[in-house]
C-alpha cells in the first residue's frame, strides 16, 4: 500500500490561515511599494542589511531582561541585522492580554515592540498571493506591506503598548483559540490513525524526516492545491512542485505539513499544540536572511522547513 496525499490543517494551509485582520484590512491584495531595506553605501558596492524576521519569545526573553526596544535593537544591529516582525507575531504576543494576571507582561512587550519599530511583514496568505501571482505573470515578489496595512499595524502596536485592546481583536483571539482548541485534537487522532492504518496495510515506514520527504514527494502537487484553496489549476500545482525553491514562502509551508506529517509517522505521537504557531513564524520569515529565536527546539527544526536560513539564537543576541 502506497501513501495517500496527505491532508493539510486549517491552521496549516496558505488559504483560511486567520490572521487579526485589523493588522492587515485589505487582505495585502493592492500592489505595494518597494522593500523598506536600509541600504548603506561603500565604495563601489552597495550593501543590503540583511533582514531577521523576530520570533516573539525574543521579546519575551528581552522584557525578563530588562531590556527596553531600544536596547534590543541595538543587540541586533551590533549582528548586522535590520529587525522585521510578522503579523502572527502581534497575534501571538496579543494573547496575553487574555489573561489578567499577563496582561501588564503583554504590555510591556509590546513596548519592546514598539519602541524596536521593525518592519512588519506579511502574512502566509499575502506571500502565497505574491508567489501564485509571479508564476502566472512573472512579477517579482515584494515581502513587505504596503504602506497603509504598515501603519496599521504599527498604530495596532502603539495601542497596545499603551494596554489597549480593540474588543473586535479580542473576540478574534477568542475565537480562534477556541477553534484551534477544538480542532486539534480531532486532527492529531486523524494523523494517527491514518499513519497507522497505512503501515499495518503493509506501506514502507520512513525512519527520518528526509525519506519522508521523498516518500511523500509525489502527493505534493494535491498537497499544493489544498495549501491554495485549489485556487490553482492541477498543472500550475504541477509547476510550482517542479520550481519549488523558487517559491519560498510555499514551500516553507509544504515542508512545514511535510513535518506536522513526519511526527506522526516516526514518532506514532500527535505534533503538539505549539507546532501551529513555531512553523507559522518559520514561513512568515520566508524571505528573511535570518531567524532569530530563543526557543532550540524550533531553532533545530528551522532547517527542515526553510532549508538554508539562518539561524540566530537568543544567547547570541545578548552576547551582542
Amino acid at each position: 500500500m502506497d501513501w495517500a496525499t496527505p491532508s493539510v490543517p486549517n491552521g496549516a494551509r496558505g488559504r483560511g490561515l486567520n490572521e487579526y485582520q485589523a493588522f492587515a484590512a485589505d487582505g495585502g491584495r493592492r500592489d505595494i511599494g518597494p522593500p523598506r531595506l536600509k541600504r548603506v553605501a561603500f565604495a563601489r558596492q552597495q550593501y543590503t542589511v540583511p533582514k531577521a524576521y523576530i520570533e516573539p519569545n525574543i521579546i519575551n526573553w528581552a522584557r525578563r531582561t530588562g531590556w527596553s526596544g531600544d536596547e534590543l535593537r541595538t543587540r541586533l544591529r551590533r549582528r548586522d541585522i535590520d529587525p522585521h516582525f510578522g503579523l502572527h507575531g502581534i497575534y501571538e504576543l496579543a494573547r496575553g492580554f487574555r489573561s489578567p494576571s499577563a496582561r501588564t507582561d503583554a504590555q510591556r512587550n509590546f513596548q519592546i515592540v514598539a519602541q524596536l519599530d521593525p518592519v512588519y511583514g506579511p502574512t502566509p496568505d499575502m506571500l502565497l498571493d505574491k508567489e501564485l501571482d509571479q508564476l502566472r505573470t512573472g512579477a517579482a515578489v515584494i515581502p513587505t506591506l504596503d504602506a497603509m496595512n504598515h501603519a496599521s499595524a504599527k498604530y495596532q502596536v502603539a495601542r497596545m503598548a499603551e494596554g489597549l485592546f480593540e474588543p473586535e481583536g479580542e473576540e478574534f483571539v477568542r475565537e480562534r483559540e477556541a477553534n484551534i482548541q477544538r480542532d486539534h485534537p480531532k486532527y492529531t487522532a486523524y494523523q494517527l490513525r491514518e499513519v497507522r492504518q497505512t503501515i499495518g496495510a503493509g506501506a514502507h515506514q520512513p525512519t527520518t524526516f528526509e525519506e519522508v520527504v521523498t516518500v511523500l514527494d509525489s502527493e505534493v502537487p494535491s498537497m499544493i492545491r489544498q495549501i491554495l484553496g485549489n485556487r490553482a489549476t492541477a498543472l500550475e500545482a504541477a509547476e510550482l512542485h517542479g520550481r519549488l525553491d523558487r517559491f519560498p514562502a510555499l514551500r516553507s509551508i509544504v515542508r512545514a505539513n511535510l513535518y506536522l506529517w513526519a511526527i506522526p509517522i516516526l514518532h506514532d505521537t500527535g505534533a503538539s499544540l505549539d507546532k501551529l504557531d513555531d512553523y507559522r513564524h518559520v514561513v512568515e520569515a520566508s524571505y528573511a536572511d535570518v531567524f532569530v529565536t530563543g526557543d532550540g527546539q524550533l531553532a533545530r527544526t528551522v532547517p527542515r522547513i526553510h532549508p538554508g536560513l539562518l539561524v540566530v539564537n537568543w544567547d547570541e543576541v545578548k552576547a551582542g
